[in-house]
C-alpha cells in the first residue's frame, strides 16, 4: 500500500522522456554527441571506426556518446554493427 503512494512521486519520468528524438531535443546533447547526430543525420550508417576517423574524437569519446545517444534514443545500432540516427 504504501509503494503506490511513492511510485506517483515519479511520474514525472515518463512525461520527461516521451519527447526524446524531436529536433528540439538536440539541443540537450553535449557537443560531442551533436557532432556525432550532425554525421549520422547526413545520411549514412556510419561504424565506430568511421566516426572516429571523422570527428578524430578518441575512442572513449566516441563509444561513450553513442551509449549515451542508444539511451536517449537518438540513435540505434543496425544488424551490421553501424549506428543510424533514429
Amino acid at each position: 500500500d504504501e509503494i503506490m503512494p511513492m511510485l506517483g512521486e515519479f511520474s514525472f519520468l515518463d512525461q520527461s522522456t516521451q519527447s526524446l528524438g524531436k529536433q528540439e531535443d538536440y539541443l540537450i546533447l553535449e557537443q560531442n554527441e551533436q557532432v556525432i547526430m550532425n554525421l549520422l543525420r547526413e545520411g549514412d550508417a556510419l561504424s565506430i571506426d568511421q566516426l572516429q576517423l571523422a570527428t578524430k574524437f578518441p575512442l572513449s569519446v566516441i563509444t561513450s556518446s553513442i551509449t549515451m545517444l542508444e539511451i536517449q534514443g537518438f540513435v540505434s545500432k543496425r544488424a551490421d554493427g553501424n549506428y543510424e540516427a533514429t
